[in-house]
C-alpha cells in the first residue's frame, strides 16, 4: 500500500459518507481493490472512479449526487498537487 492509494481509499470513503443509509454502492469495492493497483499506475485508477461515478451518480438535481461529484473534483485535483508534481 503507497501513499497514493491511502489517498484515493480515503477520498472513496468521503464519498460514501454522502450517499443516505439503505443506498447500496460500491465504494467499499473500490477502496479494496485501491490497494491491490501498483504503486506506478494508482493514478490510473481515478479514471476507474471516475467512470463508476459518471455511470451511477448523474442526477445533478440531487444533492448528494452532487456532493460525491465535488469531492471527486477536490480529491483528484488535490491528488495532482500531492504525487504528480514529484
Amino acid at each position: 500500500m503507497c501513499e497514493e492509494t491511502k489517498h484515493i481509499a480515503s477520498s472513496l470513503m468521503r464519498m460514501k459518507e454522502c450517499v443516505p443509509s439503505g443506498i447500496e454502492t460500491k465504494f467499499d469495492y473500490l477502496k479494496q481493490n485501491c490497494f491491490h493497483v501498483a504503486p506506478e499506475i494508482a493514478h490510473q485508477y481515478w479514471f476507474k472512479i471516475h467512470e463508476y461515478l459518471s455511470n451511477t451518480f448523474q442526477d445533478a438535481d440531487t444533492e448528494w449526487h452532487q456532493q460525491i461529484c465535488d469531492i471527486y473534483h477536490e480529491e483528484y485535483i488535490e491528488y495532482l498537487k500531492k504525487f504528480k508534481q514529484q
